[in-house]
C-alpha cells in the first residue's frame, strides 16, 4: 500500500494572539475585541462565542458546542445563544440578512466567513484561503479566557460573597478539565429493571463530544430503542421516534444523533425534540461515523467495504473495497479522525480476531493503509492515543500512542483495562470515549453474548427452546424439524454441536480450530460444515450426526470454502469459494467426485439454497451494488430472477418449495413463487411479504411445519455500565 500523505513538515503553528479582520481586532490574551484600537464592549458570553467562531473560522461551528464551551458553566435555553449571537451582530454592524462576519445556518450553527489573519503581520497564514480555520479542531482557547473573563464578571455581580471566599476570579462552578488533566473517578450506571442493553453484534454506546451525554440501546417490553442520559442526571429518557435502533453515533458538535434502524440509515435532533431523519439505505449496522465536514462514514454489511454519506442525506458513495485476494472479509467499525481528512476503520479477515487489522484511509486520496493487528473498533482519544479492543483471552482495551499530525504510531500497543465486552465474531467492542476523556464501557469480556434458542411462528409469537444459553452463532435445522446443528462462538474459536429440539441436550462434534456454517444431509445423518484448524484455510468437512466418527474431508487444497446446502438425493453439495480475482463463487461438489462451478463472476455470489424440488437455487449477489437475492435454474443453465427489493440476504426455501424467505435487516421476508408458464417455462416471483419482524434476527432456520427457529438474547439481571471520568490522565499514564 502508498504511504498515508500527511501534514508537510515545518508547517507553521496556529496563531494563539491577536487576530484581525475587517478593521477589527480580537485578543485572545485578554479576551477583548478592538475597533480602531479602541476597545468595543461586549457581554463575556458574546465574547465567548467570538472566540469559539473565530477558532474554527470558514467551518460550522454547531449551535451545542458553543452551548457546551460558553455556558459550560449553567443550563440555558438555545434563546441565550441567540440574543448572544444577536449583540456580537449588532457590535460588528453585521447584517444577518447579508453578513460580512457571521452566517446563520439553518437549525444547525454559525460560521465565521471574514478572512482572519494574525494581527502582527496582517498577512493570511501560508496554505491558507480567506476564512479557512485557523486553530486545531478541538477547541482550546475560547474556554480558557472565557473561563476568567466569565468568573470575573460573575464575581463582580456578587462580589461581597466571592471577595469573602477569596478566590473572586474563579468560575461558580469548575468546568469540565481538559483530556488528560484530571484525576480519574468510576461511577456505574445502571439499566433500568426491565431493560436489556442491546450490546451484541454493534456498539451500543455513544458519549457527545463534550462527555456530558450518554446514549445506548436497551430493549423494554419487546421494544428496542435509543436512551440519552446526561451524565449529571438519575434518569434516562427514550429518544423519539428510534426503534429499532442499533450503533448510535453523535455529531461532531452533540446537537444530533445518528444510528441504523429497519435497514437505513438516520439521524435525529435530541434537542429539538423532532422525529427522526432517513439519510440512506444501510442494511446492517456495522458502524458509522460522524466527520467534521459534514459527512458520515458507515458500513452497511458484513461484507461491504466502507460508504460516504452526507449528513443532510443522499446517496452515499464508495470508499473501500474489501480486498478478497488479501482474505478481507468486510470494512467496518469506522472513526473519522478530528480535520475531517483521514479515518480509522477495521478491515475483518477470515482468521477473525487474530487476523484483524485498524487501517488508516486518507479521505481525500483513497489510499489505505495498516496500522496495527490483532485489534478491532479503534477509537482516537485527544491524549494522542489510539484506544481498540484487543483480540484473545480477557485484554479487553489496549492503547497506542498515536501522531495526529503525521497519522502516525508513536510506539507499541500496551493493554489497559480489562473487561469490556466484545464480540468475538464480528470484532465489536463495547466502549466509548468522549473528548474530554470520559470512559464508558459494558463489562463482559470477549465471551460473546450468551443466547437462547426459539421458534417463532409467522406473526412473531413463539416459545424459547430448552437448550441452555451459549453464544450461538450460527444454527441450521435437519429436514424432520427435530434436530438442530449449532456453532458455539467461545474467544478466539468457533466448535460444531448438535442439539435434540425437544430435549436441549447438546453433544459436541468438533474440539479444535473453527468449525462454522453447518448444513444438514436430507436424511439427517450428515452435517457438512467449513473447518479451519491451525489458522489456515476453511475446508469442506462433513460429521456423522451421531458423532460416532470423526470428521472427514470432503474437499482438500484450494481456497477457502462453505458448505450452503445439499441436492434433495443427497449427492450433491452446493458451497461457497472465496477466490482470488472473482471473489465469492458458487461451486457444487458431486460426493466422490470433483467440483464444478455454478456461478462465477466478478461479483460475490454467496448462500446458493437448492429448492426442495432441486430444479432451482437462490443466492445472495452484489452485482446491483447492493446485497440482494436471486434465482436461477438448477443445475443450469438459465437467467435469472431477483426475488428481494431495497436489499435481502440469507435465502432459504420454505419446507414445500413455494415460498422463499431472507433476512432485511431486523425484518424476515418471504415470497411467493410460481411457475411462469409459457413456451419457456421460467419462474413468477410475487412482491416481498413482511414474515416476522424481529429486531434480533440474525441467523434463522426454517422449520418443516412453518414458522422460523431463531436466536435471542438470554434473559439476564439488570446490566451496569461503567463509567471512568478523567480517564484521559489514566490513558496517558499506561500508555505514556
Amino acid at each position: 500500500m502508498a504511504e498515508l500523505e500527511a501534514t508537510a513538515p515545518g508547517a507553521p503553528p496556529p496563531p494563539r494572539g491577536a487576530v484581525a479582520f475587517g478593521p477589527f481586532r480580537f485578543d485572545a490574551g485578554d479576551g477583548a475585541l478592538y475597533r480602531d484600537g479602541a476597545e468595543v464592549p461586549l457581554p463575556p458570553r458574546a465574547l465567548g462565542v467570538l472566540a469559539l467562531l473565530l477558532e474554527r473560522a470558514g467551518r460550522l461551528v454547531p449551535k451545542q458546542l458553543l452551548l457546551d464551551t460558553v455556558w459550560s458553566d449553567t443550563f440555558v435555553s438555545e434563546t441565550s445563544l441567540t440574543e448572544a449571537v444577536s449583540v456580537l451582530r449588532q457590535a460588528l454592524g453585521d447584517n444577518p440578512q447579508s453578513p460580512t462576519y457571521i452566517q446563520t445556518v439553518h437549525r444547525r450553527g454559525y460560521r465565521f466567513i471574514a478572512g482572519a489573519v494574525p494581527a502582527a503581520t496582517g498577512t493570511l497564514l501560508p496554505g491558507e484561503p480567506s476564512g479557512a480555520g485557523w486553530l486545531p479542531g478541538v477547541p482550546s482557547g475560547a474556554g480558557t479566557w472565557l473561563r476568567r473573563r466569565t468568573g470575573l464578571a460573575l464575581a463582580i455581580a456578587a462580589a461581597a460573597v466571592a471577595a469573602a471566599l477569596g478566590g473572586w476570579w474563579q468560575p461558580w462552578r469548575r468546568p469540565a478539565p481538559a483530556a488528560g488533566t484530571e484525576a480519574p473517578r468510576r461511577l456505574l450506571i445502571g439499566i433500568p429493571a426491565g431493560a436489556a442493553l442491546d450490546a451484541g453484534v454493534a456498539p451500543a454506546l455513544a458519549l457527545s463530544p463534550s462527555g456530558r451525554q450518554l446514549i445506548y440501546v436497551a430493549r423494554e417490553g419487546g421494544v428496542q430503542r435509543l436512551y440519552l442520559r446526561a451524565l449529571d442526571r438519575f434518569e434516562a429518557a427514550p429518544v423519539a421516534g428510534s426503534e429499532g435502533a442499533a450503533a448510535p453515533f453523535f455529531s461532531p458538535g452533540g446537537e444530533w444523533v445518528g444510528f441504523f434502524a429497519q435497514g437505513k440509515l438516520k439521524k435525529v435532533a435530541l434537542a429539538e425534540g423532532g422525529g427522526p431523519l432517513v439519510l440512506c439505505d444501510s442494511p446492517y449496522p456495522y458502524g458509522a461515523s460522524w466527520s467534521e465536514d459534514g459527512s458520515i462514514l458507515f458500513a452497511p454489511d458484513f461484507a461491504s467495504g466502507l460508504r460516504r454519506a452526507a449528513a443532510t442525506g443522499g446517496a452515499p458513495t464508495v470508499l473501500t473495497t474489501p480486498d478478497r485476494r488479501a482474505g478481507e472479509i468486510g470494512h467496518r467499525w469506522p472513526e473519522a479522525l478530528p480535520g475531517g481528512r483521514a479515518a480509522l476503520f477495521t478491515v475483518w479477515r477470515r482468521g477473525g480476531w487474530k487476523d484483524a487489522s485498524i487501517d488508516l484511509l486518507d479521505l481525500r486520496t483513497g489510499r489505505r493503509r495498516e496500522l496495527l493487528r490483532g485489534g478491532s473498533c479503534a477509537r482516537w482519544s485527544p491524549t494522542g492515543h489510539l484506544v481498540f479492543a484487543r483480540a484473545g483471552g480477557s485484554q479487553g482495551l489496549a492503547a497506542v500512542p498515536f501522531d495526529l499530525g503525521r497519522l502516525a504510531l508513536l510506539g507499541p500497543p500496551v493493554a489497559i483495562l480489562d473487561g469490556p465486552r466484545t464480540d468475538p465474531a464480528q470484532g465489536a467492542g463495547q466502549f466509548a470515549l468522549s473528548r474530554d476523556g470520559t470512559l464508558v464501557y459494558v463489562p463482559g469480556g470477549p465471551q460473546g453474548t450468551g443466547r437462547a434458542v426459539y421458534r417463532l411462528a409467522p406473526g412473531g409469537d413463539g416459545r424459547v427452546l430448552p437448550l441452555p444459553p451459549r453464544p450461538y452463532r450460527n444454527l441450521a435445522l435437519s429436514a424432520d424439524g427435530r434436530r438442530l446443528a449449532l456453532t458455539v462462538r467461545e474467544l478466539d474459536r468457533s466448535e460444531l454441536w448438535v442439539s435434540d429440539v425437544d430435549r436441549g441436550n447438546l453433544s459436541r462434534l468438533t474440539f479444535d480450530g473453527d468449525s462454522i456454517e453447518p448444513v444438514w444431509s436430507p436424511d439427517g445423518r450428515w452435517i457438512a460444515f467449513a473447518w479451519a484448524r491451525g489458522g489456515g484455510r476453511f475446508e469442506l468437512y462433513r460429521a456423522a450426526a451421531d458423532g460416532s466418527r470423526p470428521p472427514e474431508r470432503l474437499l482438500a487444497g484450494g481456497n477457502s470454502r462453505f458448505p450452503t446446502s445439499f441436492s434433495p438425493d443427497g449427492r450433491l453439495l452446493a458451497f461457497t469459494e472465496t477466490a482470488p480475482g472473482t471473489g465469492a463463487d458458487l461451486w457444487v461438489l458431486p460426493l466422490g467426485e470433483a467440483p464444478r462451478p455454478f456461478l462465477r463472476t466478478a461479483f460475490d455470489e454467496e448462500r446458493g439454497r437448492i429448492s426442495p424440488d432441486g430444479r432451482w437455487l437462490a443466492y445472495q449477489s452484489n452485482e446491483s451494488g447492493s446485497v440482494e437475492v436471486y434465482v436461477r435454474p438448477f443445475p443450469g443453465p438459465g437467467g435469472k430472477w431477483q426475488i428481494s427489493a431495497g436489499g435481502g440476504s440469507l435465502p432459504a426455501w420454505s419446507a414445500d418449495g413455494r415460498r422463499i424467505l431472507y433476512r432485511r435487516g431486523t425484518a424476515l421476508m418471504a415470497v411467493t413463487l410460481s411457475d411462469g408458464g409459457g413456451e419457456g417455462g421460467g419462474l413468477s416471483a410475487g412482491p416481498p411479504q413482511l414474515e416476522i419482524d424481529e429486531p434480533e434476527l440474525d441467523r434463522f432456520a426454517v422449520s418443516a411445519g412453518g414458522g422460523v427457529v431463531v436466536l435471542r438474547r438470554a434473559a439476564a439481571e439488570p446490566e451496569r455500565l461503567h463509567v471512568v471520568l478523567g480517564f484521559g490522565r489514566e490513558l496517558a499514564r499506561l500508555a505514556p
